[in-house]
């Protein structure tokens, strides 16, 4: 009997009997039986072995292939050994994959790749990981690959081949490129949102700084990222409540909107509208993102609302009071004018009624303000050549001072809508405040320009010329700035205080707006802007201006129709020292009657004259319409000293044919009176 064994074990005997009869066996027999058993040992252990290794590959091999990468094998010379079940499906369409060059059979080259980690492995013996390799298919046309090589080795440590790992990172990529797309995205609205958008950690410390941000207050975001806010736009003043509000919206809380104010890089204070949130991550919060708004502009449009509804109160003050002023002043001035056509030429008492009479220019150029300035007196527009008119006025009140004009006006600048005398008058108090401003001297730099109207950029002809008056004088104080267009406010001891205030009613009646800039020591600028009429022609001269003769009239009979006794008085004395036969009435209504008995007598009055206001009866508007009803060819003339109907800028669309302003002057009543019936 001889032993059976595998690695030392005994698993079995190998036996021999003889049967028939006793047997001694020899010592070659017995080492051929041994050598036999030693044989079918060894036989045995093979099988176990093979058997082993057979059952270590399989489990090899359901590892790899539960991996979710591809793994493979390839030996020095690049020829690929083993591959799992994910590099089988991946190259399905490439044939065997063993026995082949890996950069054959998987990129379709005819030499190693150059980006190719194995190389890197075979060269320092040691691993390469993270590679990206594009490789694009059908589905995924900015596919990618990640490969990683790892040295294989011998018992001795000698490199016998490289293991790779190959990971397919498509879909993170392109997360990751929708994550950097979103990023650019948010960076975009952030950068160009108007508003300052400001981001901050659990400390206070600035994280994002946007343009904005920069623009507001004045620091660019690399000046001020990772310093405490605190630090950058407040003051003592508003620190505390800074911090308040930043540790509230840590807590979770939500900001705003508050009005506040923070402070730029000069330490000039802004004020602001502040809304902050909380930023919160995994239920955890991070950090804060505040958002200011600059309510400067704001501010300054309020306060101009505010300024422009305190200037129509005080217009209608002025507009009631200058009503019936104007009224005295028609009984006063019309009856000295009365009173010095009868003189004799060489009356001493001349000389003391045309003293009078200048007074009183001064008081009706007083009146005449005060009815500008108040609400109504609506200006008769019509185009107007702005660049001649700028300059006759400007020329006209700088004669003779040591301030010097300089003009800065395109030669095809267009025509305004406007009234040409308040748009004299307005320019006029410009330039005498811009002489007041500089009694050494100096210079007025006058400019003119087009700007587009954007509020009204649907309608025709929608553009505004814009004026600008600079001068170097003393300027105003800043403090003082709300106050200029006040009536009766002024920084001149000699001044009314009346020249912007009218400036500014003119140019808000005619549709424009008005803005100031200036600064103690600093000069002072002006600009109006008017609307402009890009379509008109330019106007022209009348052939027979101011100039002309007024032609003779024959005499008429005329009718006067005021509420103001004192008014018709005047009325009719003037009209009957012009030679004109006159009746008077005092409302609307009696003057209709009048015209309808003539007109049945079949001699209607030549002209008429109608107070355009009557309280308590019938004005010249309604009369006007009676009247015309009765006879088309009626001759009118509408008279007021105040009024905030529209009749006197639109006459003629309410069947007038002229106007008349009170108080009356002698010479006017005759040059209207004459033009009409001339």
């Amino acid at each position: 009997m001889f032993p059976l064994a595998i690695g030392g074990k005994a698993i079995g005997f190998l036996g021999f009997d003889s049967v028939g009869s006793t047997r001694t066996w020899s010592e070659d027999a017995r080492m051929v039986l041994r050598l036999v058993g030693q044989t079918i040992s060894a036989a045995l252990e093979n099988r176990h072995i093979r058997m082993e290794l057979r059952k270590q590959r399989i489990f090899l091999k359901s590892v790899l292939d539960a991996i979710q990468d591809g793994i493979s094998v390839r030996d020095t010379d690049f020829v690929v050994t083993h591959v799992n079940a994910w590099m089988e499906r991946k190259y399905a369409d490439r044939g065997p994959l063993t026995g082949r060059k890996c950069y054959r059979v998987f990129q379709q080259r005819d030499s190693v790749c150059p980006w190719c980690p194995a190389v890197k492995v075979l060269e320092t013996g040691r691993p390469q990981r993270g590679v990206e390799v594009p490789y694009p298919s059908a589905d995924s046309p900015q596919g990618c690959l990640e490969l990683s090589a790892f040295p294989m080795r011998d018992s001795r440590g000698d490199v016998i081949g490289i293991i790779e790992h190959v990971k397919e990172i498509s879909a993170r990529r392109k997360a990751q490129r929708e994550l950097e797309r979103r990023r650019k995205f948010l960076e975009g609205v952030l950068e160009s949102a108007p508003d300052a958008i400001v981001t901050l950690d659990d400390k206070h410390r600035i994280i994002n700084w946007n343009r904005g941000a920069e623009e507001l207050f004045g620091y660019t975001a690399s000046e001020v990222r990772g310093r405490n806010i605190d630090d950058i736009i407040t003051s003592p003043e508003v620190v505390e409540e800074a911090r308040e509000i930043t540790g509230r919206v840590l807590s979770g809380d939500r900001i705003g909107p508050l009005e506040t104010v923070r402070y730029r890089r000069d330490g000039q204070p802004v004020p602001v509208l502040l809304a902050g949130s909380s930023i919160t991550v995994d239920d955890e919060v991070i950090g804060v993102v505040g958002v200011y708004t600059d309510l400067t502009e704001r501010k300054r449009i309020e306060a101009r609302l505010a300024r422009q509804r305190r200037l129509e109160s005080l217009g209608t003050l002025a507009g009631g009071i200058a009503h019936d002023f104007n009224n005295l002043l028609s009984g006063i001035f019309g009856n000295i004018s009365l009173a010095r056509s009868k003189l004799p030429e060489d009356s001493p008492a001349g000389d003391y009624l045309e003293s009078v009479e200048r007074s009183m220019g001064r008081a009706i150029g007083l009146t005449h303000q005060l009815l500008t300035f108040a609400k109504g007196s609506d200006p008769v527009v019509e185009p107007l050549d702005t660049a001649s008119v700028i300059r006759e006025s400007v020329e006209f009140h700088l004669a003779g001072s040591s301030v010097k004009a300089e003009y800065d006006i395109p030669g095809d600048l267009p025509q305004v809508m406007a009234d040409g005398r308040q748009i004299g008058e307005v320019i006029s108090n410009l330039v005498i405040n811009a002489k007041h401003a500089m009694p050494e001297g100096g210079r007025l730099l006058v400019t003119a320009r087009w700007r587009e109207d954007s509020n009204r950029a649907e309608d025709r002809g929608s553009g505004l010329v814009e004026l600008s008056f600079k001068d170097d004088g003393v300027g105003i104080p800043e403090r003082l700035l709300n106050r200029v267009f006040e009536p009766y406010f002024s920084t001149k001891q000699d001044g009314s205080g009346l020249g912007l205030a009218v400036v500014y009613s003119i140019v808000s009646k005619h549709g424009g707006s008005v803005d100031i800039d200036s600064s103690h020591g600093s000069g002072t600028t002006v600009t109006i802007r008017l609307p402009a009429d890009e379509g008109a022609a330019m106007p022209g001269r009348a052939k027979d201006g101011a100039d002309r003769e007024e032609s003779a009239a024959k005499s008429a009979t005329i009718l006067v129709m005021d509420d103001d006794e004192d008014v018709r008085d005047v009325a009719e004395g003037m009209l009957k020292a012009m030679g004109h036969s006159v009746d008077l009435a005092k409302n609307g209504s009696e003057a209709v009657e009048m015209y309808g008995r003539r007109l049945d007598e079949a001699r209607p009055y030549d002209l008429v004259i109608l107070d355009l206001t009557v309280p308590g009866g019938m004005g010249g508007r309604e009369a006007a319409s009676s009247i015309l009803e009765m006879d088309p060819n009626a001759l009118l003339i509408v008279s007021s000293g105040y009024s905030a109907d529209p009749v006197l800028a639109q006459y003629r669309d309410y069947g007038f044919s002229g106007v008349l302003s009170k108080p009356y002057a002698l010479a006017n009543m005759r040059k209207s009176v004459a033009e009409l019936l001339g």
